[in-house]
């Protein structure tokens, strides 16, 4: 069967840059299939992200965390920055 509305829709609003020249867009895409994977909607949300025109390099992508794996890795990474002072965490500069 044929869907004629989509099942899930990502959609992002112009922004008003508020230049003249500068073109007002929106980005949506629109999934029919209503038995997508979860796998299958990370990829199309990364897709919607890049159109955003946010870049996503080829090593990167989205995925479903744990929260009790994440917290093993979070208290790894502590307990490495604490032993080794001069190591800084993700986002931060010297």
């Amino acid at each position: 069967m044929s869907r004629t509305t989509p099942y899930i829709i990502f959609k992002s609003n112009p922004y008003d840059f508020g230049e003249e020249g500068v073109v007002d867009s929106e980005v949506q895409f629109s999934i029919y299939e209503q038995d997508i994977s979860r796998q299958d909607i990370l990829e199309q949300f990364t897709m919607f992200v890049q159109a955003m025109g946010y870049p996503v390099a080829s090593s990167e992508s989205l995925q479903f965390v744990d929260r009790n794996e994440r917290s093993v890795v979070e208290d790894a990474i502590q307990h490495y920055t604490t032993m080794h002072g001069n190591i800084y965490k993700m986002g931060e500069s010297a």
